[in-house]
């Protein structure tokens, strides 16, 4: 998933739920079952972690404060080769 990826691609990466999901796994053989997000000022998100065997979790529920910094900036960000 690494590679040249617009602002625009890695904004929707980060605010996409089911794409969050695809990226933000904790340590192997846990899985992220809750990614709930509301992106607006007053919205809340909730991230769950539970790892497979055993069934223990850990994740974050809070109020977002987001601003408006106008018009989006356009470009591209490029991640680093292994």
């Amino acid at each position: 998933m690494c590679g040249r990826r617009t602002t625009s691609g890695v904004y929707e990466a980060y605010t996409t739920p089911g794409l969050v999901k695809r990226w933000l796994l904790g340590p192997p053989g846990w899985t992220m079952p809750v990614c709930e997000m509301d992106l607006w000022v007053g919205g809340t998100y909730r991230w769950l972690w539970r790892e497979k065997e055993g069934g223990a979790q850990f994740g974050f529920h809070t109020v977002t404060s987001l601003m408006d910094f106008g018009s989006k900036e356009r470009g591209t960000l490029r991640c680093p080769r292994a």
